[in-house]
């Protein structure tokens, strides 16, 4: 491949150098922020036999061109212009400029909880080994070290206000720290611990004439999510009219004073009260509407993937792992089964088509099998293989095998 002479094609093909705001790449594909994503000529960029692909997804006009060759052609883009080079970072923050409200939404919340990911991923695989080797005999659930790893599996669970707060504090542009100390609040030992919230409320509070029952927020999304959101507006509005000379002291004294009042008051309440409904609602549908729940849950889940809503998701399958009364993911494995179809779909379309680059496109694809990738979405956008292979029913028979495991 000539690098330097494929940059040169795709250049003019997306409008020229005047309509790259952005330009950055990943480990298969040129990311490129268009000023006008109209401009770009998609049919042609597709023609060219070094390009694998093209589509547009999370603000992107994504260009398929391949691992280690998408490199040299990005660096051969860049040296060629004055494009400046950007982080992945700065790019999808660059990109969410070309997003509708509700993908900003989206994005915002993906951003946020999937740094907390690999803690919560930790924690889980812990707290399943030890409840295996409890269940077959394997650990005495009395010793001091079933005691101690058990400690370690729900740290990230019991702490989780002060995890997400720490990175929403990052997206809603308030001070990290002073958001961790707002988690640490919601969760303090002096408020009783929302797991045993079943035993009743046990203390209760009057203040400024306000009643406050006294209990925490362990295992809660929704209220630090919106406490940290409204910490941001608050420490902003009063750096604007707080002397520079008294801000160092008085700003975060007064934004988190002001929050955690207002939090334990209002949000906390309110955001309990919504979260618990939406994971209960889930559940209710999960657990009443049995074939119908697989085909609902299953079935729109993929067409969710391809407008990028789907990342608002993270934020529903923490509250429903935190949810003293629920407690697992059973979303995920319905959801997982789409993944496996899309597979199957690639699979298929493999098989029956005799264009040479669909079959390049295919065979790559079909490691969704065991894992989502963005190729996969311009074959299933491009080449409606839903038509192909898609069988709700298959969600639904796993949905049921796991519900018997559960």
């Amino acid at each position: 491949m000539d690098y330097n002479k494929v940059a040169k094609e795709i250049l003019p093909l997306v409008g020229g150098q005047k309509n790259i705001e952005s330009a950055a790449h990943c480990s298969t594909r040129l990311r490129l922020v268009l000023k006008d994503n109209k401009k770009a000529n998609k049919s042609k960029l597709e023609a060219m036999e070094e390009v694998k692909g093209v589509f547009e997804s999370a603000g992107q006009l994504q260009i398929i061109i391949g691992q280690g060759a998408v490199n040299k052609v990005y660096d051969a883009l860049i040296s060629n212009t004055d494009i400046s080079k950007a982080s992945m970072g700065e790019a999808k923050k660059a990109a969410m400029k070309n997003m509708n409200p509700l993908q900003r939404f989206a994005r915002v919340l993906s951003n946020i909880f999937v740094p907390i990911i690999p803690a919560i991923v930790a924690s889980g695989l812990l707290m399943g080994a030890l409840g295996m080797c409890s269940t077959f005999g394997w650990i005495n659930s009395k010793s001091g070290m079933f005691v101690l790893l058990d400690m370690f599996s729900n740290a990230a669970f019991v702490f989780l206000p002060v995890l997400i707060a720490f990175s929403a504090a990052k997206e809603f542009n308030t001070n990290p720290f002073l958001a961790a100390a707002l988690g640490g609040i919601m969760i303090h030992p002096s408020l009783q611990n929302a797991w045993t919230l079943g035993e009743g409320i046990k203390n209760s509070i009057t203040v400024f004439g306000l009643h406050l029952s006294m209990v925490g927020y362990q295992g809660t999304v929704l209220p630090i999510l919106i406490a940290v959101w409204v910490m941001g507006y608050i420490e902003r509005s009063l750096r604007r009219v707080i002397p520079n000379v008294l801000d160092i002291l008085v700003t975060p004294f007064l934004t988190l004073m002001i929050t955690a009042f207002f939090s334990m008051f209002v949000i906390g309440p309110a955001g309990r009260f919504i979260g618990d409904g939406i994971s209960l609602g889930f559940q209710s549908l999960y657990n009443g509407a049995g074939f119908f729940a697989g085909i609902v849950l299953g079935g729109l889940y993929s067409t969710i993937v391809i407008t990028g809503v789907h990342h608002s998701f993270h934020a529903i399958e923490a509250g429903l792992l935190a949810n003293p009364h629920i407690g697992k993911n059973f979303l995920l494995p319905i959801w997982s089964m789409a993944n496996v179809a899309q597979g199957g779909a690639a699979l298929a379309v493999y098989f029956r088509t005799k264009n040479k680059k669909i079959k390049i496109h295919c065979s790559s694809s079909i490691i969704i099998l065991f894992a989502w990738n963005n190729r996969t979405s311009y074959i299933w956008s491009k080449f409606k293989i839903w038509k192909t292979i898609y069988c709700s029913c298959c969600r639904w028979c796993y949905r049921w095998c796991l519900h018997g495991i559960y």
